[in-house]
């Protein structure tokens, strides 16, 4: 089984028949097919774009709410030391549109629960601004007043355009598994956008971005700082602040709590 056949884990608190739990179930990533079009959500396994709405039904036929899903969600086809964008269209759509849709669709489940509800999405420190060599670039993600969602899905179609005209390598995007940082630069600057939406509608939904730096899984070929227990365990505990000392908005560099714009 290659790397992007196995299957990815979501975590999260639900209630479910009145029994509220934690659970952490495989789920596979559906196949994706190369095209010159860039769909706006990720396929379902029979290639139809899925909706957000279809999502939001299938869950709530499973669970009453949400309470804290850590996403997970993340491709990448390079060695530690190779930098190839051939596959930047299943990284881009896995690992941000995945994370979005998936996101956006669970929102009504956040809404329902009783508590504060807190999302954790798993990203890189390969994401963050310092990584980012194109001035243009960096001014459109630190306006933190104008950056929209509808921005950063240009900025994607941008890179995957660059990828496409063969012009990628010269635009300033960062220089380190290319694909993977840029998909991870637009789950940041997401977290941060649907944090500020969220906080400004009053709603009670915490949402935060996790790097747990080099860990060692199949993605590193085993090779890393921690252990993949480590930071899952840590991840849990992020995800389980109490509301107190419960941040929004927020890109946490392994235990550091840090705002990722400003880096």
């Amino acid at each position: 089984m290659s790397l992007s056949e196995k299957p990815q884990e979501v975590a999260g608190g639900v209630r479910r028949r009145g029994v509220r739990s934690a659970v952490m179930a495989p789920v596979r990533r559906p196949s994706v097919p190369r095209s010159s079009s860039w769909p706006s959500a990720p396929p379902d396994s029979d290639g139809r774009p899925a909706t957000r709405s279809e999502l939001t039904t299938m869950c709530r036929g499973l669970v009453e709410y949400v309470t804290w899903p850590v996403n997970n969600a993340a491709v990448s086809f390079n060695e530690i030391d190779t930098n190839s964008v051939e596959h930047a269209e299943t990284v881009l759509n896995t690992n941000f549109y995945g994370t979005k849709l998936l996101t956006e669709a669970l929102l009504p489940l956040f809404r329902r629960s009783p508590a504060t509800s807190r999302i954790l999405n798993i990203s890189s420190q390969l994401g963050l601004l310092n990584k980012v060599r194109n001035p243009s670039l960096r001014r459109l993600l630190l306006d933190e007043e104008t950056l929209t969602e509808g921005k950063i899905e240009a900025m994607v179609s941008q890179f995957l355009a660059q990828v496409k005209d063969g012009t990628w390598a010269e635009n300033g995007w960062p220089k380190v598994w290319t694909d993977y940082a840029v998909s991870k630069l637009a789950v940041n600057a997401y977290t941060r956008v649907l944090a500020r939406r969220l906080q400004s509608g009053g709603e009670r939904v915490s949402v935060n971005c996790f790097c747990p730096g080099f860990t060692r899984t199949d993605m590193t070929k085993g090779w890393g700082k921690r252990t993949a227990e480590e930071v899952a365990d840590f991840g849990a505990r992020l995800a389980l602040l109490p509301p107190g000392e419960l941040p929004t908005g927020t890109f946490f560099k392994w235990r550091t709590p840090q705002l990722y714009s400003k880096l």
